[in-house]
């Protein structure tokens, strides 16, 4: 066998193993780290849905608490329950009425609200007059609109665009089955767990 014979079966036979092992193609020297950035991107998506998941479960678990530990108490609202309620009080609520309620809001202790055609003319705090300011938020139509707010609130979770948000105020409610008064709200914050709310404990229609 000549020289230049044995020379090209050296080439032929030099890709086939090197160290033992099948010739693959080098991976680029300037991205050393480029099979690793695109396996942390494929995975970027899955971790993020792990992570939203991983929190909703964890409001439903707060969620739950709450709901056991509130046992027996006010029944949890619906919005069609407000929205009944709201229905019957602009058809058979009385323009003029006394309010008594207990408030574990900012606003704490026992009001006492008098209300001539449907305006508030007449507030105390545990028997100390109340700043004209704050009047219109505890007649009955303040009442319903703060229980608006939270369900408002609750309805932008719900339609938030992609994937729903868990609700950020359990609502707790107890209306009058005739007049449709508000005559307990009971709201808790799930990402606190902060709650407040009102006993509506005497109502009188005047006139």
């Amino acid at each position: 066998m000549s020289h230049d014979d044995l020379a090209k079966r050296d080439d032929v036979a030099a890709p086939a193993a090197r160290n033992g092992q099948p010739d693959t193609e080098p991976a680029p020297l300037s991205d050393p780290n480029g099979g690793r950035r695109r396996t942390y991107r494929s995975r970027l998506p899955t971790v993020m849905l792990g992570v939203v998941i991983g929190s909703m479960i964890g409001l439903v678990g707060t969620v739950g608490l709450i709901v056991f530990l509130n046992r027996g108490q006010l029944p949890i609202m619906r919005p069609t329950d407000l929205e009944a309620a709201e229905s019957r009080w602009k058809q058979r609520g009385p323009t003029s009425y006394n309010l008594d309620l207990e408030g574990s809001f900012d606003i704490k202790g026992h009001m006492h609200v008098e209300v001539r055609n449907r305006a508030v003319i007449a507030m105390s705090l545990d028997g100390r007059p109340s700043p004209r300011r704050l009047w219109p938020l505890w007649s009955v139509s303040g009442l319903f609109e703060f229980i608006e707010a939270d369900a408002k609130r609750n309805a932008e979770a719900a339609n938030h665009e992609g994937i729903a948000l868990p609700e950020p105020v359990l609502q707790q409610a107890e209306f009058d089955a005739e007049l449709g008064l508000p005559r307990g709200y009971q709201r808790t914050e799930l990402s606190t767990g902060q709650s407040g709310g009102w006993q509506i404990v005497k109502f009188e229609p005047v006139g």
